[in-house]
C-alpha cells in the first residue's frame, strides 16, 4: 500500500509539473505575440492611416518597465509600446518640436 501512495504522489507531481510548463509556454507565446502585434502596428515607422512617419515623443518609466510613445507626424496617431524602435535614417528623434 505504501508503494501505491508513492506512485500516486509521483503522478500528481508530474501532472503539476506538466501544467506548470504548459502555463509558462503559454505566457511566453502571449508575450511574443504582443510584441509582433506592436511591431506590425509600428510598420517600420510609417503610419498605416496617412503614410507619414512616426516620431519618438517620450519614454515613460514605470517601476519595472518603460513605455515608449510614438506620434504620427501627419495625422497624430499615437502608438504606445514596451519596445523602443530604431528610427529610419534622417528622421528627427529629438524630444523637442521645431
Amino acid at each position: 500500500m505504501g508503494d501505491f501512495i508513492l506512485d500516486r504522489v509521483d503522478v500528481i507531481l508530474v501532472g503539476l509539473l506538466i501544467v506548470l510548463v504548459l502555463g509558462m509556454m503559454l505566457g511566453v507565446y502571449a508575450d511574443y505575440q504582443h510584441h509582433l502585434d506592436v511591431v506590425e502596428e509600428f510598420n517600420n515607422g510609417i503610419c498605416k492611416e496617412c503614410g507619414s512617419t512616426y516620431s519618438f515623443v517620450e519614454a515613460v518609466g514605470h517601476r519595472y518597465s518603460s513605455t515608449y510613445v510614438y506620434k504620427c507626424n501627419g495625422c497624430g496617431n499615437i502608438i504606445e509600446s514596451d519596445t523602443i524602435f530604431n528610427q529610419p535614417r534622417g528622421q528627427n528623434t529629438s524630444l523637442s518640436e521645431g
